[in-house]
């Protein structure tokens, strides 16, 4: 789901909106598993639209891990050294010393830090993205390939959509954190009951065809 997330936010920077973001997120929903994956169209180079279509492969097993990502040759080519973060920050920390500021920056660092305060008082997240392949003996019986079936439709519907819609709203701090506190309610039920992410897509496609 992370790779998948990546290859939507090179779209959306490069062409300044995420995909679909002209539809309802209900209508996206339904088309992500009938369509086919986003491409980047335009005057773009080949290596990174090769590089956004294997990130939103459908198959997230056919998707390249992070570190394979580090080796594609559009990383290889227009990545800099991590010197040049370095670099940055201080070129930052001299601007700051000449006495250099903005209200603006002053409300993001208040804004920061009142959410600081009230992330606080919520439980730490478990980021658990890394999963081990099933045992291939165990995949005979049933029992795992249901567990693989609710995880396709996890990575291939659900976050998909949570990912892009967290894109449109990165202005509005109020409704993308409603959206993420209803993907968390949304993981911890299918934890807690596994295989009702895809009862629920399936009754919602059942109401909307």
């Amino acid at each position: 789901a992370d790779i998948w997330s990546l290859g939507i936010t090179a779209i959306e920077l490069a062409k300044g909106e995420p995909p679909n973001s002209d539809m309802h997120p209900m209508r996206v929903l339904f088309l992500i598993p009938k369509n086919n994956p986003p491409t980047l169209l335009g005057d773009f180079s080949k290596p990174f639209k090769e590089f956004i279509d294997a990130c939103l492969n459908k198959d997230p097993t056919f998707r390249p891990t992070a570190k394979e990502l580090l080796k594609h040759k559009f990383i290889m080519k227009n990545a800099k050294k991590t010197s040049y973060l370095t670099e940055l920050i201080d070129r930052f920390k001299r601007w700051k010393a000449e006495g250099h500021s903005s209200d603006e920056s002053d409300s993001d660092g208040s804004d920061s830090e009142s959410c600081n305060k009230e992330n606080n008082s919520q439980p730490e997240w478990s980021f658990t993205t890394v999963r081990k392949k099933p045992d291939a003996k165990k995949l005979q019986n049933g029992t795992d390939q249901d567990l693989v079936k609710t995880l396709s439709c996890l990575t291939m519907i659900i976050t998909p959509v949570f990912a892009e819609l967290k894109q449109q709203d990165t202005n509005n701090a109020n409704r993308k954190k409603a959206i993420e506190e209803l993907e968390k309610s949304i993981n911890v039920a299918e934890a807690t009951c596994p295989g009702i992410t895809d009862k629920m897509v399936k009754k919602l496609m059942e109401k909307f065809q």
